[in-house]
């Protein structure tokens, strides 16, 4: 778990491509597949687990609803 930077966010095929990277090494990226976009810039949590990642805010409150992410 940790805070991340949203760096790119793009769309094809249906599925939005959200491009983060932790912000203590932006050379690292983590592409998660969402159902919708989040804006690039901000700065957010995320949890990472075999076959699952979660993107959240402060509150806890998921910001991506996918039923399907995947950490590539």
């Amino acid at each position: 778990m940790g805070i991340v930077k949203v760096k790119l966010v793009s769309y094809g095929a249906g599925i939005f491509k959200i491009v983060v990277s932790p912000i203590t090494d932006e050379n690292i990226d983590i592409i998660v597949d969402a159902e919708e976009p989040l804006e690039t810039g901000i700065e957010t949590h995320l949890l990472a687990k075999p076959n699952k990642v979660k993107i959240f805010d402060l509150n806890g409150s998921n910001l991506i609803t996918s039923k399907t992410q995947i950490i590539k």
